[in-house]
């Protein structure tokens, strides 16, 4: 049993993919054009949606769909917190990306991972998945380091 129904799901894809073709604009992303996208349940972390949104060079497909289903099981280890980013640790390649949205995990991997966490972020407020309030605790604007892309992509992501 899913979370979500087929046609939420199909919207959730739909909203992954505005969002990220966004995101594919700012200079931050560099050359980057796309990544995986990774839909888990919080109790387990482990993905009923994993899928390519965007390009991504052949010799990266492995290693985003990795890091995508790895932010989201890590993730789900650790409910106390609210992104991958709270237990990062570069030395074993863990980095952030992934948000709790109750009661999933969205999960991204391909830009740098500032601008993934802000893809999920964006993407799940545009979704109403989250209220703004929410969306800005996710970002960070009432701690200390704040994501700076959740802001640009938030206000051109226009969904119909």
């Amino acid at each position: 049993m899913y979370a979500l129904s087929e046609k939420k799901l199909s919207e959730v894809v739909v909203a992954v993919r505005k969002v990220i073709d966004l995101a594919c604009q700012l200079p931050e992303a560099g050359c980057k054009r796309g990544g995986y996208f990774c839909l888990a349940p919080t109790h387990t972390g482990f993905p009923y949606l994993l899928m390519l949104v965007g390009f991504v060079p052949q010799d990266k497909f492995e290693k985003y769909a990795k890091l995508a289903m790895e932010k989201a099981r890590r993730l789900s280890m650790h409910p106390q917190h609210i992104t991958s980013r709270e237990s990062r640790n570069p030395e074993k390649e863990e980095w952030g990306g992934a948000v709790f949205v109750n009661p999933d995990i969205w999960s991204f991997s391909g830009f740098p991972e500032r601008l993934d966490e802000a893809v999920m972020i964006v993407a799940a407020t545009k979704m109403g998945n989250l209220s703004n309030h929410h969306m800005r605790h996710l970002a960070g604007m009432f701690g200390v380091d704040p994501n700076p892309f959740w802001p640009f992509i938030e206000k051109h992501a226009v969904f119909s």
